[in-house]
């Protein structure tokens, strides 16, 4: 009988979310201490410049200031 584990739930839903045209990066690919990094440390859960695009791409038909959250 097989187990069930972490790694492998992560392995579907990376794969299940690539089918939906999402793109996965390896968090060592982004860390703060990598060649491209797109967050100041590791405590960051979010990337901000990333929603940042997103909140403006899925606004682009409104006025700037009406697309700006607080984030």
């Amino acid at each position: 009988m097989s187990r069930l584990t972490e790694s492998a739930i992560e392995e579907f839903a990376i794969r299940q979310l690539e089918r939906l045209g999402y793109t996965h990066l390896r968090g060592p690919d982004i860390a703060p201490d990598s060649e491209r990094p797109e967050r100041g440390n590791y405590a960051e859960v979010f990337l901000s410049g990333r929603l940042e695009q997103a909140v403006r791409r899925i606004n682009s038909r409104r006025p700037d200031p009406e697309s700006r959250i607080p984030i």
